[in-house]
């Protein structure tokens, strides 16, 4: 007997770096309090992005900083249970250099011990973004949500304007 199909799913495609500051930098400004809920400009921000970052072509796949590529490949002690106990290895990790990750620092508050929150200011502490191409990027996704078609008003928008613009004419 045939197992069913799975339902369709969206694809997760990815942006890259460049476009992923100038995201950051739009809901920072934009969407400060939504705390990462996507809305609709986002959304729309995103799929002009896309097709901006395909048009400009080079690699869109983001690349971790070799600093920040290496604190996760040596703190990911998972690789070494995956070695020891099935055999796994990965090209390129240096396994006498993974460790657990150290706790993150503590702050005084209120008189009490608090894990500080360790947070990136930016896409440019993380990834390797390119200022290039991220302007080229970020006027190209400008271009195209300028230029994009837009619906004409609706129908009743329309008779309402005009209606309104009579003002009390042809009053007796």
């Amino acid at each position: 007997e045939a197992i069913p199909a799975a339902p369709e799913r969206s694809a997760n495609t990815t942006i890259s770096a460049e476009g992923m500051a100038i995201l950051a930098g739009y809901r920072k400004v934009n969407h400060r309090r939504s705390r990462g809920r996507f809305t609709a400009d986002t959304d729309r921000v995103i799929e002009a992005m896309r097709a901006a970052d395909a048009a400009i072509g080079g690699e869109v796949r983001p690349r971790l900083l070799p600093v920040v590529r290496d604190a996760v490949d040596n703190a990911s002690v998972d690789v070494l249970w995956l070695r020891d106990v099935h055999g796994v290895v990965f090209d390129g990790l240096d396994y006498d250099r993974v460790v657990a990750a150290p706790p993150p620092p503590t702050v005084e508050v209120a008189g009490k011990r608090k894990r500080q929150k360790l947070r990136p200011s930016g896409i440019a502490e993380i990834c390797v973004v390119n200022p290039d191409r991220r302007d080229e990027l970020a006027m190209r996704t400008m271009h195209g949500l300028a230029t994009a078609e837009r619906p004409g008003p609706a129908p009743w928008r329309s008779v309402s304007l005009w209606l309104g613009g009579r003002g009390g004419r042809g009053k007796r």
